[in-house]
């Protein structure tokens, strides 16, 4: 049962999914990893904050956790000058900041640069806080490295299509049907095996959906013996027409209606619970993997 409901909660992430990536094809993660020596959590966090503005502003493309890629952003404190005199203290900071675009699956990194910039402050914490803020959120210089890393990324995976289908499937033969949507979900746009890929997502999406079927409508009746329609609804929704069980699902959605009309049956469209739901399946699986290389 906590897996059925742990697949429902995938379908909002997969909406909030679909919204950042509106308005691009290529998404990346981000990772900041801890920092060391005398470098402090808020100024991770505020180097964290700095790299998805700078990511989402860039025109090449989105922070979304739904394929194998991910941009690691670290960030190293070269020096620390103290100019005394006046009526305070002032700190001086010069610090680097380096970027990689890597696939978290190998560890290969497709493009990379080096940032320096200098800040000051009262404190050496707000010395580094005030070097991070005069990263520009349009900088050309970053915009161009996502948009080298983006090429590199199609080109590779281009040259090992093959490779990466056979991969596929062998995986599919294993009902690994979770990490096999999460690999192909991960061909960009433009690889020469893009179309296919998507085209084998779908049909995995089935096999996965055929899969859960028996597991959803268990969720289903338990939500509507106790009035949760909505989310008997939602779980109704996800089983695909043509699987074994699609017609006590709509039994069971009849159900529904005659027993509260307020939760009617959404008009959604079949490609876009879909789209949703694929996308939802790779979030979970590389946001998983991106905490544990934190």
């Amino acid at each position: 049962m906590k897996y059925i409901i742990t697949i429902l909660v995938f379908c909002f992430l997969g909406s909030y999914c679909m919204a950042q990536g509106e308005g691009s094809n290529f998404a990346l993660g981000v990772i900041v990893p801890d920092l060391k020596g005398d470098l402090e959590e808020t100024n991770r966090e505020r180097l964290e904050a700095k790299t998805i503005q700078l990511v989402n502003n860039s025109g090449e493309a989105v922070v979304g956790y739904s394929n194998d890629f991910a941009l690691y952003a670290t960030m190293t404190l070269d020096e620390l000058q103290v100019a005394e005199g006046g009526m305070q203290r002032v700190t001086v900071a010069n610090v680097e900041l380096s970027f990689h675009v890597k696939q978290m699956s190998s560890g290969i990194v497709f493009s990379s640069m080096t940032k320096r910039v200098r800040g000051s402050g009262s404190t050496d914490a707000q010395a580094i806080r005030n070097a991070i803020s005069h990263i520009s959120s349009s900088d050309k210089e970053f915009r161009d490295f996502l948009s080298s890393a983006k090429g590199k990324i199609r080109k590779f995976y281009s040259d090992n299509c093959s490779s990466i289908m056979n991969a596929a499937s062998v995986l599919e033969a294993n009902h690994e049907y979770v990490q096999t949507i999460s690999m192909l979900f991960s061909v960009p746009v433009g690889a020469s095996c893009y179309q296919t890929a998507q085209s084998k997502v779908l049909k995995l999406y089935a096999k996965y959906k055929s899969d859960l079927c028996t597991g959803l409508i268990t969720y289903a009746k338990s939500e509507i013996a106790m009035g949760n329609f909505q989310d008997a609804l939602m779980a109704l929704n996800n089983i695909e027409p043509a699987s074994g069980c699609a017609d006590e699902a709509q039994s069971l959605i009849a159900e529904i209606e005659r027993k509260n009309d307020k939760y009617q049956q959404q008009a959604y469209t079949l490609e876009a619970q879909r789209q949703k739901a694929l996308e939802a399946i790779a979030y979970s699986y590389y946001s998983k993997k991106s905490r544990v290389r934190r």
